[in-house]
């Protein structure tokens, strides 16, 4: 007998697609930003882009492998890995009044 343990994500992607299509349907932006490798994507990119006429960006973290949102999207990347780490304040950020700001410890 072994005990299995599965993690899954519930409904993130279509929380996400609801989110999407509601804010292109309100008009709530010019353009749209989707960090994604999953190609489930295709179709309400595809509606946002072609039916709405509003741009819709993409990049993927998933460098190790093509993608078809290549093609659908208005403009299409891959996302270094190293990026998140490149992107993060130093440890101590000095403040214009002389204080200084630490890093919480987690985020190293």
């Amino acid at each position: 007998m072994a005990h299995v343990m599965k993690f899954e994500e519930k409904r993130s992607d279509v929380n996400l697609t609801s989110a999407f299509l509601a804010d292109a349907f309100r008009n709530n932006a010019d353009c749209y930003v989707l960090i994604t490798g999953d190609s489930d994507y295709i179709a309400p990119i595809d509606i946002v882009r072609f039916e709405l006429k509003k741009p819709v960006l993409v990049y993927n973290p998933r460098s190790d492998r093509p993608s078809d949102l290549m093609y659908h999207a208005s403009y299409y990347a891959h996302i270094p890995r190293d990026l998140p780490a490149r992107c993060q304040l130093p440890d101590v950020v000095p403040l214009p009044n002389g204080r200084t700001i630490h890093r919480p410890p987690a985020w190293a």
